[in-house]
């Protein structure tokens, strides 16, 4: 894929998922700093030793019918197991695809989290909305992942007779809440 799709995304910590990629991006550089593995692919072309770069995790897209799917990742106090009673597949590095989702795609990390909480934006001059960088916000704080999509992961066809409007919808999170398009 070139040129390199990018996916971000952030997490509240701490989280079983932020714990998770926290092994990965200890090795990497801060966002700062560039990267010499993210060459488009015709400079990539003269090197010998390139090899398809591997996954850290899979970003599974949900369709607006599997809210209670997506709670069942949220709350490790009420499911500490969540894969458990979940049909899934694996990908070439053994991570779970969900079976029934939208989608999924499979992605590596390219430079280590940057909290939030240190961002200093400025408010829109003219009737924005201010940042709340979560200080102050009862100690939340979360971190912003970037990852690029190394492979679009196949998924087996869906099952027939399937509601196709809530199977088509993507699940979204937006203002504490579940919601689609």
């Amino acid at each position: 894929m070139d040129p390199h799709p990018l996916v971000a995304f952030a997490l509240r910590i701490p989280s079983r998922m932020a714990s998770t990629l926290t092994s990965f991006s200890s090795d990497l550089p801060e966002m700062s700093k560039p990267r010499s593995d993210l060459l488009p692919a015709h400079q990539h072309r003269n090197r010998r030793e390139h090899k398809p770069p591997r996954a850290h995790m899979v970003v599974n897209l949900l369709s607006s019918s599997q809210a209670e799917l997506a709670h069942k990742f949220s709350r490790p106090d009420l499911f500490p197991h969540p894969f458990s009673s979940l049909p899934y597949t694996m990908t070439a590095e053994g991570l779970p695809v969900l079976q029934g989702s939208l989608g999924a795609i499979s992605c590596r990390l390219v430079a280590q989290p940057l909290k939030l909480s240190e961002l200093k934006v400025e408010a829109h001059e003219e009737g924005g909305d201010e940042f709340d960088s979560g200080e102050g916000a009862g100690g939340v704080v979360s971190e912003l992942y970037i990852a690029q999509v190394v492979r679009v992961e196949r998924l087996p066809l869906d099952e027939a007779g399937k509601d196709e409007e809530s199977t088509s919808s993507p699940l979204l999170y937006y203002k504490r809440k579940y919601t689609s398009c």
